[in-house]
Parts: structure tokens; C-alpha cells; sequence
């Protein structure tokens, strides 16, 4: 059930759509729209949410449209995890940490920084934290300038295969912001021997499976500049037009992204390296060049192998929100290719109309497993 709330957070009535599309996603903000007859859009509408969702969506456009059958509105926008990309840093910034708990205190720091930068101008209304937030045991990033808090949050929790959401927290007095936030971190629960996709179970109607390969690099070298006598081990030179210049090389190597079939084929892309934050010391080296691996692997994450199952599915086995949620770790039996994959549900679509809702789910890095036939 779709709900509505004015920009203060009081629940308005009920209106009649003719469609809402609610995309839901694991790894990054997600997103709405709902088209109605504009007779029927209350432009106090600022917020939506809906029943048993944790999401909180908010109207960011509006979009009227007069057409032969009449006057339309469609409204859309991104669910409230993306107001955190309204604060970033002035600054380089280092995070290294290897305990939870200083896990916790860095991004914490952080995200003082970055919503309080200027007291005359602020980004919400507040900004924390639940008290039942976990956090990774590590974290080891180097953010340029302008990094907005939305990338780093999603980034160190999913290297851990986690994510999170917001909950908002409204105010009344238009002197000051309106909208604060409270932040929920979680992590999906592995369900892959207790909830399967197939046809086998009939609770899937269409599945499709995407690899790609065109794009990936397992092999990856950093190049860091550094001066002449900064007492680094391992310096190399290199002539280039404007003279000699110093440099630190770094390698990673992923061998769940190299190509399949091939046997041991390695594609290597080399890329410089932007260390900033720290000063340029021997005494800074092993953190200089973490640094300089975590560089390496973000941008490996952007060449990686793009593996997807979407299917359509059918309530009827396994129900959605009882059995599965967003971020849940399940298994799909794809027979027609006799492949048998465990992934975790990065995306739900959700489609609701004419009094039902249409789910659509899409699960990302798949992981295959012994194929066998099911039928129930």
C-alpha cells in the first residue's frame, strides 16, 4: 500500500494512480514514479512510502501532460538514501581503520565533516547513526575532494556485502531544515538453501541470465609519483617529455575476474595513481600504497565481469517480504542452461496496478553451484 506525507511528515490521503513503479536496490539509491490523472495528484505530496518497505521516497519531479485522453501527472524521484550525496569533503581524506568500532568512529567522522562544512548553509536537519548499526572490521579508502557521503557509505559496506537506509526525521519550522535522517545499516541474510527460483518450483514466469566479459580487467597496475628522495623502496624512474620523473608501483591480481575458458589469461590495465591526504614520506609508505591498492580495486570494480539473473516471479512458492527481501542471498535453477547459481537479490522492481503488484528481481555476481533438476 502506497502512503503520502506532506513536507512536514503528516500523512495526507489516499489518491488514485494509475501506476507506481518502485524500484528498490541494494547498492545505491533507489528510485520511484507514479502516473495519475492530474485531477487526482495533491501537490502537497512530498514523500511516499509503502507498507512493509523500508524506504522512504521523495518527489524530486513533476511532469504534466495533456494528451487526447486527458491531463496527466507523473512524479518521480529518488528514494531518501540519496539526500546523503548532499554532503562531501573540501579536503583529501584518508580512512583507515581495523576494528569495528574505529570503523565506526572514521565514518562517523566523516559524516560530521561533511554535513557541517557551513554553519550559515546546512544539508539536513540532522544526520546519525541507529544504535543497532554494524560496521565492517576494516575500511582503507582515500576520498579526492568533492567525494559525496552517499559513494563512500555504499562503497565500505558493500566490500562487506552490506548496505543500508534511511529513516527520515521531520521537523515543522521552515527556518531550518525540514528533513533529518537516522541511518540503518544491514546485511541481507543467506537464504540460498531455503528459497529457489525455477521452474521447477513455479514460482518464476521469465528468466533471463547475462554475461559479460567484454569490459573486465583481473590484472591491475598503479603507478604512484613520488620526489626523487622520498626514500621509498622500490623507486622507479622514467624518462618522460618533461625530464625524469619518480615513481611506486602497486599490483593486484582477482582471479575471479579474468576470462572464462581461457585458461590463465591475465589482461592487465595500468592507471596512475591519485594518493592525496597524506604527506608523501617514507614514514607514510605502507599506508601510501594501501591507498594505492584500494584505488586499483575501485577502478576494477568499474571493468569488472557483469554477471545478472532477472526473472519475473510468481507468488506463490516463496513470498516476497515473508520469505525474500532485498539483499537476501538465494538460489536460482535456470534448467534450460542446466546451471545453478546462489546470488544475492541486488534490485526489485516493483509495478502496482489495477490493485496488484507485479515483482521483478534482479541478482547480481552469481555464483554457480552443482546444477540439479528440481521439481516439486
Amino acid at each position: 500500500m502506497i502512503t503520502f506525507y506532506d513536507k512536514t511528515g503528516k500523512q495526507l490521503d489516499e489518491i488514485t494512480f494509475i501506476e507506481c513503479q518502485w524500484e528498490r536496490k541494494y547498492s545505491e539509491a533507489g528510485s520511484f514514479s507514479i502516473y495519475c490523472a492530474a485531477a487526482d495528484w495533491n501537490f502537497d505530496i512530498k514523500y511516499l512510502m509503502n507498507t512493509d518497505r523500508k524506504e522512504t521516497a521523495i518527489v524530486q519531479k513533476i511532469v504534466f501532460e495533456k494528451k487526447t485522453e486527458g491531463n496527466f501527472i507523473t512524479a518521480s524521484g529518488f528514494f531518501l538514501e540519496k539526500v546523503l550525496s548532499w554532503g562531501c569533503n573540501y579536503e583529501p581524506v584518508t580512512l583507515t581503520a581495523s576494528t569495528e568500532a574505529a570503523v565506526k568512529a572514521a565514518i562517523t567522522t566523516l559524516m560530521t565533516k561533511d554535513f557541517s562544512s557551513n554553519s550559515s548553509y546546512k544539508q539536513l536537519g540532522e544526520i546519525s547513526f541507529s544504535d543497532d548499526s554494524t560496521f565492517p572490521a576494516s575500511i582503507n579508502q582515500s576520498l579526492d575532494p568533492g567525494t559525496d557521503f552517499a559513494s563512500v557509505l555504499y562503497d565500505s559496506l558493500q566490500e562487506n556485502g552490506m548496505s543500508f537506509w534511511c529513516e527520515p526525521v521531520f521537523h515543522t519550522d521552515e527556518s531550518a531544515p525540514l528533513l533529518g535522517v537516522v541511518i540503518h545499516t544491514y546485511k541481507g541474510a543467506d537464504r540460498s538453501g531455503a528459497v529457489f527460483f525455477s521452474e521447477g518450483y513455479n514460482d518464476v514466469s521469465d528468466v533471463s541470465y547475462t554475461l559479460d566479459e567484454s569490459a573486465e580487467y583481473p590484472l591491475y597496475g598503479i603507478m604512484q609519483e613520488v620526489q626523487a628522495a622520498s626514500g621509498f623502496d622500490n623507486v622507479i624512474s622514467v624518462n618522460t617529455k618533461e625530464g625524469v620523473k619518480y615513481f611506486i608501483s602497486e599490483t593486484i591480481a582477482v582471479d575471479t575476474n579474468c576470462p572464462s575458458d581461457l585458461g590463465a589469461c591475465w589482461p592487465l590495465k595500468v592507471i596512475t595513481g591519485s594518493v592525496s591526504g597524506m604527506e608523501m614520506v617514507s614514514a607514510n609508505q605502507q599506508a601510501i600504497r594501501d591507498a594505492m591498492k584500494q584505488q586499483a580495486t575501485t577502478d576494477m570494480l568499474n571493468h569488472y565481469k557483469i554477471e545478472t539473473i532477472t526473472a519475473n516471479v510468481i507468488q506463490e512458492t516463496f513470498l516476497y517480504l515473508e520469505n525474500y527481501d532485498l539483499g537476501d542471498i538465494c538460489t536460482v535453477i535456470l534448467d534450460d542452461l542446466k546451471q545453478m547459481f546462489v546470488a544475492r537479490i541486488a534490485e526489485i522492481e516493483e509495478v502496482h496496478r489495477n490493485n496488484t503488484v507485479e515483482i521483478t528481481l534482479t541478482l547480481g555476481t552469481p555464483q554457480k553451484t552443482k546444477y540439479r533438476a528440481v521439481r516439486v
